[in-house]
């Protein structure tokens, strides 16, 4: 077929009986040879597909074709080993029964009888060059058929050819990626570097560029001399060959292994050289000035229509990476001797921002107000454009590889920052824009009023209250006792907070720095202070201690606005406290790298179940979100935990109801009670199922094995019984306690089981076989006993109001 450029099929050729193998079009582009898998060339006219000449070529499929330079000649190739020249014009018919076929003006057998996959033409002066199939050489033959000279392939074996339209040089792709190219006499020109997965190239017209295909969804052009890379043209599927097809060389068509055409636009331009070399480049966003940056620390600025230079500004370093706002208002470059140097769009300057260390990467804000820049020192610093000054600092990259790049996100706040140590992190600027207090070191600084003032502890230990915008000062807080060191606003903004050298905590109202609301005496120096999301606690640090303040409980006079809730002591010195957003938790950040978690407690209960009894025992589900109780009333009850609401009371003991577990699904829940039974329930259904086993003393405590079909039970008996859960059948009765059994528990992992009596024994046993493992003496009197959740510590509580934790043996 002939196709139009733009795709369409003009005309369509349809005299071969076999399958077309190879083509080949006279340098007028008046006639066009096609062979086929018979050994049958047709030439015909591509403007009207009328028949100019038949030959039956060869005895297998034809190779190759070529028209000499002259057009006197046609040259084939076959699988048959030959290479024929035949005289033009060649019979228009096939021959009749009878006549006598066209004979060959000439027939060439290549050394070694190699058959001849691919011929091209050279020149008329040069003749063809042949390429064999075995790859490993290439023949050049005259157009009498005389073989005018040999070469053998430089390096790989020798897959396809393409020859220079002037006929001064050709070349030949290789099967290890190289392409080697040579002189019009096969004398050798150049090799370029191996190209990964190389399948094809063809010159441009001048011989300055190739059109390389990698089977890779995309062509490249690359520059002829060295093999730079000089753009890559991206296509919807993989492609194996590819040639120019616009005049202009602007357009090429593609082919994929499945005999797809794709028709492919250059995207390349313009270019312009720099007297020192590029080394960063920037688009402005309007897409109007391109800014490129040299070696010598010059930029140069550039009109994209009509490549003319604008100006060129002065960087004075190496610049590592240029960047345009979004707005088109700034312009920053990166600077290896630790500055990010900022020009307006006139090319005035504006002030440097310091990081101090050799700047990598550098991004700016799309609103055109804060710029980020990745150092070597693998830190990550965000400045003002207006003024210079640093906002904040991110170090989460490793010191060592250096942070390599950073970019803002489209909300102007959230940037993302790639590391050497091979990590990536997304982060938020929480700074918002700098004030220059010109006062000194601060210790401690709160924002007011939703930032419009700022609270400061200054290095004298005084506090004040200043304009955000202006620093100007317009409240100066009271002195107390000993120096000001912290300070922290309630985030309702209601309330203030300060802390002393001598650990006075001070709460004040924001609009009044006269007097203190409340004073409240603490041991140490107050480091750090932290209000909680729901306004009623506050996290007081002191070197190791961090106390949690509140207000006091309903009902207990008098009542203030902070009184210590809870208090306890790190192992290291504390740098840093957050509150969930519950409150329920509070973070510590250690000066030994640690950070750990601790729960919050509260004077005040956040929800009560009324039982109607005494409560003996509880069981709570894993999500929390489910708690059972049981009681001396003789019931087992189901409450939601989030509404507080009852689900069940579920009867049928004879008797105070001492222990219940639940089953880790939540399907289920076991109880033993005074009337020595154990039963169990449908947690889901409120009901019973049935009545375990019974026994004929009181049961104080009962465990469910991880697994689900185990039982342990222990109480008045003295006696520890493991029971199967579905047949109620006892297995095992381990004895050697000499008093009650107040608890018993399983390990984590089941092989254990704890049990623990009034005498303060505690004994350790074998599940599987229930032999003896361990045994001690703790407490004075023992109530409960359980494992940690990963089974390395044991905690109990004794009748003597202690509580004890201790090794798992």
């Amino acid at each position: 077929r002939v196709w139009a450029a733009g795709g369409g099929a003009q005309q369509q050729f349809t005299q071969h009986a076999q399958p077309v193998r190879v083509a080949g079009i006279r340098a007028d582009d008046a006639l066009v040879a096609t062979g086929d898998a018979e050994g049958v060339v047709w030439i015909w006219n591509p403007a009207n597909a009328a028949v100019e000449g038949y030959v039956a070529a060869h005895g297998g499929a034809v190779q190759g074709l070529a028209f000499s330079a002259d057009s006197s000649l046609l040259v084939t190739s076959g699988a048959d080993g030959l290479v024929r020249g035949w005289k033009l014009p060649l019979p228009k018919q096939k021959p009749a029964a009878g006549e006598t076929a066209p004979m060959p003006a000439w027939e060439f057998r290549a050394p070694d009888n190699e058959s001849i996959v691919q011929l091209r033409r050279i020149s008329q002066e040069h003749g063809l060059v042949l390429l064999p199939a075995s790859g490993t050489r290439l023949h050049r033959l005259q157009w009498d058929g005389m073989l005018a000279g040999s070469v053998g392939s430089p390096a790989g074996a020798l897959r396809s050819l393409d020859v220079l339209s002037s006929g001064k040089t050709l070349l030949a792709t290789a099967d290890n990626g190289m392409v080697h190219q040579f002189n019009a006499d096969l004398s050798g020109l150049r090799s370029l570097p191996a190209i990964a997965g190389l399948s094809s190239a063809k010159w441009d017209r001048e011989g300055r560029q190739l059109l390389v295909c990698q089977n890779q969804p995309w062509v490249q052009i690359r520059a002829a001399e060295t093999g730079r890379l000089l753009e890559q043209i991206p296509a919807a599927v993989a492609l194996q060959s590819a040639d120019w097809l616009a005049a202009d060389q602007t357009q090429c068509l593609a082919v994929t292994g499945v005999n797809e055409a794709q028709l492919l636009q250059r995207s390349l331009l313009r270019g312009w050289e720099l007297p020192a070399g590029a080394v960063a480049v920037a688009l402005s966003p309007d897409q109007q000035h391109i800014f490129a940056s040299g070696a010598d620390g010059q930029i140069r600025q550039w009109n994209l229509g009509t490549g003319e230079q604008v100006r060129v500004l002065t960087a004075g370093q190496p610049v590592a990476e240029l960047t345009v706002a979004n707005n088109g208002q700034v312009m920053a470059a990166a600077c290896m001797d630790g500055k990010v140097r900022l020009w307006k769009p006139d090319g005035s300057t504006l002030p440097d921002c310091e990081a101090m260390v050799a700047v990598r990467s550098v991004s700016l804000s799309g609103d055109g107000l804060r710029v980020a820049a990745s150092g070597v020192d693998g830190q990550v610093r965000v400045f003002e454009v207006a003024t210079g000054l640093l906002l904040e600092t991110f170090a989460e990259h490793a010191p060592a590889q250096g942070a390599v790049g950073v970019r803002f996100l489209a909300d102007n706040l959230s940037l993302v920052s790639a590391g050497g140590d091979g990590t990536v992190w997304l982060q938020k600027v929480a700074a918002q824009r700098t004030v220059p207090l010109q006062s000194g070191k601060l210790r401690g600084l709160a924002s007011l009023n939703n930032a419009a003032s700022l609270l400061v502890i200054r290095e004298n230990g005084t506090a004040a209250q200043l304009n955000a915008t202006t620093a100007a000062e317009e409240r100066v807080f009271a002195p107390a006792e000993s120096p000001f060191t912290a300070v922290a606003v309630r985030i309702d903004q209601q309330r203030v907070v300060t802390g002393t050298e001598q650990g006075q905590l001070q709460l004040w109202n924001p609009n009044d720095g006269t007097k203190p609301l409340q004073t409240l005496a603490l041991q140490g120096t107050i480091g750090q202070l932290q209000w909680s999301a729901d306004n009623r606690r506050l996290a007081v640090v002191s070197g190791k201690t961090v106390t949690i303040c509140g207000p006091t409980p309903t009902g207990i006079q008098p009542p203030v606005e902070l009184t210590i809730w809870q208090q306890f002591e790190c192992e290291a010195p504390v740098q840093r406290v957050s509150f969930s957003q519950d409150g329920r938790l509070l973070l510590t950040a250690l000066a030994n790298g640690r950070v750990d978690e601790w729960a919050c407690a509260s004077p005040e209960p956040r929800r009560q179940f009324q039982h109607g009894g005494a409560v003996y025992g509880l069981a709570v589900s894993a999500t929390g979100t489910l708690v059972v109780s049981c009681s001396a009333d003789q019931t087992v009850r189901v409450w939601d935990n989030l509404t507080g609401q009852q689900r069940f009371s579920l009867t049928g003991h004879q008797g105070a109801v001492h222990a219940v577990t639940l089953s880790a699904d939540e399907a289920f829940a076991v109880s033993s009670g005074a009337d020595g039974t154990l039963r169990l329930w449908d947690i889901p259904g409120g009901r019973q199922l049935k009545q375990v086993i019974s026994f004929d003393q009181t049961m104080y405590s009962v465990a469910l094995h991880p697994s689900g079909g185990l039982l342990a039970a222990a109480g008045a008996d003295r006696k520890v019984h493991l029971v199967d859960l579905a047949s109620g059948a006892e297995i095992r009765t381990l004895s050697g306690h000499t008093d009650f059994i107040h608890s018993v528990t399983f390990s984590p992992d089941g092989n254990r089981v704890l049990s623990y009596g009034y005498a303060g024994q505690l004994k350790i046993w074998n599940t599987g076989d229930g032999g003896l493992v361990h045994e001690r003496k703790v407490g004075q009197i023992g109530n409960t006993a359980r494992y940690s959740p990963d089974g390395r510590q044991i905690v109990i509580a004794s009748g003597d109001g202690t509580a004890q934790v201790f090794n798992s043996p």
